[in-house]
């Protein structure tokens, strides 16, 4: 089966977290991954973010076959919270989002056009839109681009589609090593992350 024709949901079927919409539409927002306290370690292997861990009220990531599944029903867009170490709020939206299946490494398959005020406007999502085209990496999984080393075990310390390595590192140790390039008040100054999805 290919990307972009998932007929029949990862098993068991995916149970969904929602999240209000925040100016994104008006009605409730798929989620797939929190940060907000550093209570759920994400320096994790293959095979937990493929099935997804946490919960789904605290800190999560619900799980590579689910993102895929989500992703691959029908369009869909992207819309990244941030809060900084500050209080302030800031936002990443792009216009459509996918991502691959196992075979193909989970890649961050289709990422569009951006808004919001997480980044320059010149930069156009750069921090997001390094790592298209890129597979998922695991501490035990190197699907990454740099030429020697290992960015998800030795550098980043997370799961991520690491580039060689990263412009955005959401899943990355609490605060210490949460980075989004050119965040207002430092690339490593987030407290709080939520990613949504949504067909559109």
């Amino acid at each position: 089966m290919t990307p972009g024709h998932m007929t029949e949901p990862p098993s068991p079927h995916p149970s969904i977290p929602h999240s209000p919409s925040s100016g994104f539409r008006l009605d409730p927002i798929p989620v797939f991954q929190r940060r907000m306290d550093g209570s759920v370690d994400f320096y994790r292997n293959w095979t937990d973010y493929k099935q997804g861990f946490g919960q789904a009220d605290q800190e999560f990531w619900i799980g590579n076959e689910k993102l895929y599944y989500l992703t691959n029903q029908e369009l869909c867009e992207l819309r990244i919270d941030f809060v900084n170490n500050l209080g302030d709020p800031y936002f990443a939206k792009f216009d459509s989002f996918r991502t691959s299946n196992e075979s193909d490494q989970f890649r961050l398959e289709t990422l569009g056009n951006y808004s919001g005020n997480s980044d320059d406007p010149f930069e156009n999502g750069y921090a997001m839109r390094r790592h298209l085209g890129i597979g998922f990496s695991t501490l035990d999984r190197d699907n990454d681009n740099k030429a020697s080393g290992h960015c998800a075990r030795d550098s980043n310390k997370g799961g991520w589609w690491y580039d060689a390595c990263a412009s955005s590192n959401l899943n990355g140790p609490y605060i210490t090593k949460m980075s989004w390039k050119n965040l207002r008040g430092g690339n490593a100054n987030i407290k709080f992350t939520e990613m949504k999805v949504r067909p559109i």
